[in-house]
């Protein structure tokens, strides 16, 4: 999957084909077709892993910067400002490989 997010950050996802991703992978297109039905497939599952990655990062920023007597809408409100700032940092780090157009 990672050789398939390179491929789509710098190609963009238009211009990347099942050949390029199995190619930069190191792996036939029969074994591909094994764990993704398309390269749609592949997408949401890695949409899914780095969603969740993110999530993920964001609660332990949460758990380790607030204590109990924080309230609820508080530490959802951490949660929130960390994944904005995470997605706005990523994105700027990847802005000059990315366009929406590509998407």
């Amino acid at each position: 999957m990672e050789a398939a997010y390179e491929l789509f950050i710098t190609k963009g996802i238009k211009e990347t084909a099942i050949s390029d991703i199995v190619k930069k992978a190191g792996v036939a297109k029969g074994t591909f077709y094994l764990y993704f039905k398309d390269k749609y497939d592949l997408i949401d599952k890695i949409v899914l892993k780095k969603s969740s990655l993110i999530l993920k990062e964001a609660i332990q920023f949460a758990t380790e910067n607030s204590n109990e007597n924080k309230e609820f809408a508080d530490i959802v409100i951490l949660i929130a400002d960390y994944i904005i700032e995470r997605l706005r940092r990523d994105k700027i780090n990847s802005s000059s490989n990315i366009t929406y157009r590509n998407f």
